[in-house]
């Protein structure tokens, strides 16, 4: 099999310099499309690298190019994540979209893992022309995502004797008063907690087609109660839903680097029951 070539790059994002990567389909293959990464917040990010590189390289082996950046205050790209803004992140991920149409005449995919399926519904919320969307195991809204931050700190409080034993309300007051949350070696800023609160995975009023991955620890027979009822509304609005469990760990918070090849597998048939979305 040929090897997938490797664009690394610097692009100009909207408050600094985004590090990019660019997989493309071997030289001489036949091209299908496109497809950009919306990777997971923080160290959920940092977890699933491993799995994204996979999946892009099997996609690009499959004829897809795969853009994965890294935004602002993440990863390799400028700032700091204490810095970053749920807009700057919207705006330079739509110009990552945009740019990526023009570098290779098809309209991406929307690949959204986890928490970066709610920026890759925003996108398409934003842009009535970016209508395929795939989503890992996404997260449902971004009061749950808040949630589950907030008992991870008071977990990891809890044998601090500054914690005083606060409890998630209690450190929820902090967005609400301006402050800053450390939260696993990440400052998540007021501003970017209280914008990604106001998140869910909506369906876009105009229709399109949508990949839905759940990975399950157990043998996986169907969705969870909380995704059947998700898949429903966005089959409501009209969007076709390709819907699937998945057995497998779950990559993103296990303390190992862990493969789940029937992820990969699922994900790579869905793009190609996908029509290519050219110019």
């Amino acid at each position: 099999m040929s090897t997938p070539e490797l664009e690394a790059f610097f692009a100009p994002g909207t408050a600094g310099k985004l590090f990019s990567l660019l997989y493309c389909p071997p030289t001489n293959s036949t091209v299908r499309g496109a497809v950009m990464y919306l990777a997971p917040f923080a160290e959920e990010m940092n977890k699933g690298r491993r799995m994204a590189a996979l999946q892009a390289r099997a996609w690009a082996n499959a004829g897809w190019f795969v853009l994965q950046q890294d935004s602002f205050g993440c990863g390799d790209s400028a700032g700091e994540f204490a810095d970053a803004t749920w807009a700057v992140w919207l705006a330079d991920a739509l110009r990552a979209a945009h740019w990526l149409t023009a570098r290779t005449g098809h309209r991406p995919v929307l690949w959204g893992a986890r928490a970066g399926a709610l920026l890759a519904c925003a996108m398409a919320h934003q842009d009535a022309l970016l209508r395929q969307l795939l989503f890992w195991h996404p997260v449902a809204s971004g009061k749950l995502l808040l949630q589950q931050l907030l008992r991870l700190k008071v977990a990891g409080n809890l044998f601090a004797a500054e914690s005083g034993g606060a409890s998630t309300r209690q450190w929820r007051m902090h967005w609400e008063t301006g402050q800053s949350v450390e939260v696993a070696g990440y400052e998540w800023s007021s501003a970017l907690a209280l914008a990604i609160e106001a998140r869910a995975l909506v369906a876009p009023t105009s229709a399109g087609q949508l990949g839905w991955l759940e990975l399950s620890g157990s043998q996986a027979h169907d969705l969870s109660p909380a995704a059947q009822a998700a898949v429903s509304a966005w089959r409501a609005a009209g969007w076709a839903v390709d819907a699937r469990p998945v057995l497998g760990s779950a990559f993103w918070q296990v303390v190992e680097i862990v493969e789940v090849p029937e992820l990969i597998q699922h994900s790579t048939q869905m793009l190609e029951n996908l029509p290519a979305v050219d110019l």
